[in-house]
């Protein structure tokens, strides 16, 4: 079973209603050398935090793809009833495409969800969407124009947003 160690990539990435919004260093965070959690396994600990876990946790991946190593952190919610979305956030400039890109394509090779990209420095809903080539059509209403091709079968595409057209 994989463990966390010194990676806290989560706790500076998640939403946690209360206590701080996305992309911002929790206040539990430890101002050590692996910035770990003061509140970890304490009963003020949030629940939120308390089950989350992120898909390398979970499984996916090598032992070197933990966020903390790949610079990217990779995560599967349903946004809505039914609706399974992959998020692939970026722990450092440029991961999706750099050290982390093999996760993505892994990721689009094993799933028929698509996954969105969100670049660093933002917190916002995603810039790009990675689907393999035969879900493209399925993934019309999300996608615009191909940003960059990851594997033979798999492209990275702007994303579009409901009623403003490409993401800017």
């Amino acid at each position: 079973m994989r463990e966390c160690g010194t990676c806290s990539a989560c706790c500076h990435v998640a939403v946690v209603p209360d206590l701080k919004t996305g992309w911002t260093d929790c206040i539990h965070q430890r101002e050590d050398a692996n910035g770990s959690c003061a509140v970890y396994g304490a009963p003020e600990r949030p629940d939120l935090c308390s089950s989350f876990a992120c898909s390398w946790l979970r499984g996916f991946g090598h032992d070197d793809d933990r966020p903390d190593r790949s610079g990217a952190l990779l995560t599967v919610n349903e946004t809505a009833p039914g609706m399974i979305i992959g998020f692939l956030g970026e722990l450092e400039p440029g991961a999706a495409l750099g050290r982390a890109r093999h996760i993505a394509v892994a990721f689009a090779e094993h799933n028929d969800v698509p996954l969105i990209v969100v670049e660093h420095g933002r917190d916002d809903a995603g810039r790009w969407v990675v689907v393999r080539d035969d879900l493209r059509d399925r993934a019309a209403q999300i996608i615009g124009q191909e940003y960059a091709r990851l594997s033979p079968d798999v492209a990275m595409y702007e994303r579009r947003r409901p009623g403003d057209g490409l993401y800017r």
